[in-house]
């Protein structure tokens, strides 16, 4: 508790050594004097000097912590400084502010997303070995053999007319069966067996890359007090994970069927071919060959082209993965509802190992 001292201040010397004349020694004079009379008393100072004082004429001393001590008076120039960051702070306050935040799918605020990963092995060599013989044998390499040309025959008489093309196919106007046609054909086969093999060993991968990755959801809002212009919302991913984006409405970013699954049917081993066949196939025989072309717009729909100016739209991250997820935004306007977004967080690498990110 503190008191002020009752009565008139003591004008007597305590001690020989006092100077009444000095303001330290003549408050040290007045502790004195209480102090003679059985007082408690303790002087409280931040001067060191004035302590030592104290402590020589045998006054108690208690040094006053620094968070006791009043802020000084503050001059003209000081007040000046502390009214320009006012305005400083008040012209902030009057820009775009960028609000973010991360929850998880049930709405509930995150900083960290603990989740369980299912992992895919590969299948062993043996079995990829065996898989394949399955398939071939189910579609094996065709046997083909080239076609022997026969010598055509002479025209009987210069002045009579003949089909000249049965100088270069006389067989029952019949395309020959060429060995070029089949040494391509048996080299698309192999081709053809080489991606099976790649395909039935790479399964596990394609199924990795197919899994649920955990998501998270970025809630953005424009807090201050006026719209933004040529906004770029950027989210960076550090450590071994990437980041892609999903539309609103759309919760599945690859096609979940089992089309993928497929194998591509083996070539189609080549034939002999008539010579009308051969013309109806290259459409000489159509009336209109334009009438068969497509008829499709050049250009798309300008309408479609255009954007919303007040949305956000993907520039990184749209459905590729990505290090770093860009948003941008022509007119961000302010005091309206959260802009949020579906955050699916995958692996960078193509491992199996787990990965903490």
């Amino acid at each position: 508790m503190l008191r002020l001292a009752p009565g008139a201040p003591n004008q007597a010397k305590m001690r020989e050594e006092i100077d009444l004349t000095h303001d330290d020694q003549a408050i040290m004079n007045q502790a004195l004097a209480s102090l003679d009379k059985g007082y408690d008393v303790v002087l409280l100072t931040d001067d060191n000097f004035a302590a030592v004082t104290a402590e020589h004429f045998g006054l108690p001393v208690r040094v006053l912590p620094t968070h006791w001590l009043k802020e000084p008076e503050a001059d003209d120039s000081v007040k000046e400084l502390a009214r320009k960051d006012a305005e400083i702070a008040r012209l902030k306050a009057a820009e775009p502010m960028l609000q973010l935040r991360f929850t998880d799918q049930a709405g509930t605020k995150i900083e960290r997303l603990d989740v369980t990963m299912k992992r895919y092995l590969s299948v062993p060599s043996d079995k990829v070995d065996r898989l394949v013989e399955r398939v071939t044998a189910l579609a094996p390499m065709a046997e083909l053999t080239p076609t022997q040309l026969k010598e055509a025959s002479k025209p009987q008489s210069p002045g009579k007319g003949f089909d000249i093309s049965s100088i270069a196919y006389p067989d029952d106007s019949m395309m020959p069966l060429t060995q070029i046609a089949i040494d391509k054909y048996e080299d698309d086969y192999r081709k053809w067996v080489s991606g099976v093999r790649s395909n039935i060993a790479g399964f596990h991968a394609e199924w990795n890359r197919r899994r649920d990755w955990p998501q998270a959801v970025f809630c953005v809002q424009n807090t201050g007090s006026r719209p933004a212009a040529d906004v770029l919302v950027e989210m960076n991913a550090s450590g071994s994970c990437k980041l892609s984006g999903l539309a609103k409405g759309n919760s599945e970013r690859r096609d979940k069927g089992a089309r993928w699954l497929e194998l591509a049917f083996p070539p189609e081993p080549p034939r002999r071919r008539s010579r009308a066949e051969i013309l109806m196939a290259t459409g000489l025989f159509d009336r209109d060959p334009l009438a068969s072309l497509l008829r499709a717009p050049v250009f798309s729909s300008i309408a479609n082209l255009r954007r919303d100016d007040d949305a956000f739209y993907w520039r990184d991250g749209k459905s590729d993965a990505v290090p770093t997820m860009a948003l941008e935004c022509k007119t961000w306007r302010h005091g309206r509802e959260e802009e949020d977004g579906a955050l699916p967080i995958s692996q960078a690498a193509a491992t199996d190992h787990h990965r903490h990110a």
